[in-house]
């Protein structure tokens, strides 16, 4: 198993995530899952101001052009709602869970679908063909707010220091792996793009377990 925590709406967590589903489908590494935990920025760092998350989604368009359009609109504030409606779909098993994190990380990043907002995050488990109103009824009542805290408090005690973080089952921690990144002013310039790196700990993980 491979624990990533990440921020909903970081950028770097959704390529990092659909390289890693891609990779584990090439090399059939059918034992390797993914545990994503929730690590919402605003809450464990500091709010990023649209303008930062548009400079990181350009950057990376240059590297996975397929995943990306540039967001319209005012992109989300917290990650934190959207935190809890993961928790909602691993709720239904890994299988669903992770399904449902990518639609949540790609209806951001592709579709421009603003996941800070109750509406939005239903309308998104409607789209995917999933329990819409149970959705809407644990985020109204906050039936996972205690298990995104509980990920947050994970991650200080490892410690998360940005998002992505991975953790591999003997206790090695990667940091936004395989991305060197430089920033200028607040734009981030990728310096070199090694996504070998994340099938090395595909390759590893398949073996710890």
């Amino acid at each position: 198993m491979i624990t990533v925590w990440s921020d909903m709406c970081c950028a770097w967590s959704y390529v990092t995530g659909i390289r890693l589903r891609k990779m584990r489908d090439d090399l059939g590494a059918t034992s390797v899952s993914f545990d994503f935990r929730a690590w919402p920025l605003d809450v464990t760092f500091r709010a990023r101001p649209a303008t930062r998350v548009r400079a990181e989604i350009v950057a990376l368009a240059q590297h996975e052009p397929s995943a990306f359009t540039l967001y319209e609109g005012e992109p989300p504030t917290s990650s934190v709602l959207a935190s809890e409606a993961q928790k909602w779909g691993y709720s239904y098993g890994e299988d669903v869970g992770e399904h449902f994190d990518l639609a949540l990380r790609r209806a951001m990043f592709l579709h421009s679908r603003n996941v800070g907002v109750l509406s939005e995050l239903v309308a998104i488990a409607d789209t995917e063909g999933l329990e819409a109103s149970a959705l809407e009824d644990a985020l109204v009542t906050g039936r996972y707010r205690n298990a995104v805290n509980d990920d947050i408090e994970a991650g200080r005690e490892l410690p998360v220091e940005g998002s992505p973080t991975l953790l591999l089952s003997d206790g090695t921690v990667y940091s936004n792996p395989g991305f060197e990144v430089n920033r200028v002013r607040e734009i981030p310039i990728i310096v070199t793009d090694h996504p070998a790196v994340l099938e090395d700990l595909i390759r590893r993980a398949a073996w710890l377990d």
